[in-house]
């Protein structure tokens, strides 16, 4: 088995995929695809995999429109047999105006339909979210899903490890850690009652009554969000994906860089790493600032982190959500750290000084931006 993962260069947004090919037939995963660069993101698309390969899986990490507008356009060219993404107790219509709100955009933005109407007819699977209230809870060994036998299933709890038939003997997983707090999603849901009243908003319940209300308290739900969560990019749903253990022996090698252009404005050399960590651990826009999730991250992924050789930066390097010292409070040990941004971003991503603090401690930073050179490939031996 040869594992080819690709960090794709679609600027402020992500867009990440592994293919496993056996020598006969190719499956493939996906982490996010979104862009506020559509075009670029279309263009990678198109080009990212072979027209019709399926795609195994979909991993969404949470519903911001750079993390999921071009699920679309994914649908045009590969048949997606299962979407994996964070459960909200019904209140996720919610999380995705609320971005629209943020953004200025109204609730009637393209983004929530095309969403919506893209995967309505895929096998969805949500993860719970984690219950601070119960503690932190470790992941045992029999928390384990073939979602080939069990794609009936449709909500699982956080840390499950999900495999399928195609992964063969090689024990590959993929662990979804849905970071969301539950017990902040309840108080959430106090909040909101007030403004929704008995309207019940689901994947299935957008209906022409709701747009009108959430437009006329766009602000206010806007508060209850930072309210409770500070940001509702907090509740990114994480994914580790790599082998499920610890002493197997692999081969691994990383190409990336950065070129000197217009487009990125900096330079540095070709790096060209070989390390036999083969795990990757995706954050989307998690907050890894955050005490809680550090610590559920930690016991969802238990003595496995050892293996992960690949982690991304969230929130695009943003400084309110990473630290050298979260870093080290993950105990990940050495591993190359990648941020996905858009060059001309109007948030200021990533933080200059996360990113000096970060080169300070000597850890190799991939900068993959919307310029094709700075593309970042993992090819795994098994």
């Amino acid at each position: 088995m040869k594992v080819i993962r690709t960090i794709h260069p679609v600027g402020q947004g992500g867009f990440y995929t592994e293919i496993f090919r056996d020598g006969i037939n190719d499956h493939c995963i996906v982490y996010d695809c979104g862009s506020e660069n559509k075009q670029k993101l279309k263009s990678v698309i198109s080009s990212a995999l072979p027209d019709n390969t399926p795609i195994d899986i979909l991993f969404i990490s949470h519903f911001d429109s750079d993390h999921v507008n071009g699920i679309k356009e994914l649908i045009k060219h590969h048949t997606i047999k299962c979407v994996v993404m964070p459960q909200l107790k019904q209140f996720e219509w919610f999380y995705i105006l609320e971005d629209c709100i943020k953004r200025g955009i109204k609730a009637t933005d393209e983004h929530i339909n095309n969403l919506r109407t893209a995967i309505q007819h895929i096998p969805i699977v949500e993860i719970e979210p984690s219950n601070s209230e119960r503690g932190v809870d470790g992941n045992e060994d029999t928390h384990f899903i073939n979602l080939d036998e069990n794609i009936e299933l449709r909500i699982i709890k956080s840390g499950t490890k999900l495999s399928n038939d195609w992964l063969g003997t090689i024990s590959w997983i993929f662990m979804p850690i849905n970071n969301w707090d539950a017990q902040k999603i309840k108080e959430l849901e106090n909040l909101l009652k007030p403004i929704s009243g008995k309207i019940t908003i689901d994947w299935s319940n957008l209906s022409d009554e709701i747009i009108p209300m959430i437009d006329q308290h766009r602000q206010k739900i806007n508060n209850i969000y930072k309210k409770i969560f500070g940001s509702a990019n907090n509740g990114s749903m994480l994914l580790y994906s790599g082998i499920n253990d610890v002493n197997h022996q692999i081969h691994s090698h990383l190409f990336f860089n950065c070129c000197q252009c217009e487009c990125c404005l900096r330079w540095c050399a070709c790096h060209y790493v070989d390390r036999d960590k083969e795990a990757c651990l995706y954050t989307g826009d998690a907050n890894l600032l955050d005490g809680f999730q550090i610590r559920n991250l930690q016991m969802k992924v238990g003595r496995l982190i050892d293996r992960i050789g690949l982690m991304q930066i969230p929130h695009h390097g943003s400084i309110k959500n990473f630290s050298w010292q979260a870093y080290s409070n993950l105990s990940i040990g050495e591993s190359v750290l990648f941020v996905s941004y858009g060059t001309r971003n109007r948030y200021g991503h990533p933080s200059t000084y996360l990113i000096g603090s970060l080169r300070g401690e000597e850890l190799p930073i991939a900068e993959v931006t919307e310029c094709n050179d700075t593309t970042l490939y993992q090819i795994i031996d098994m």
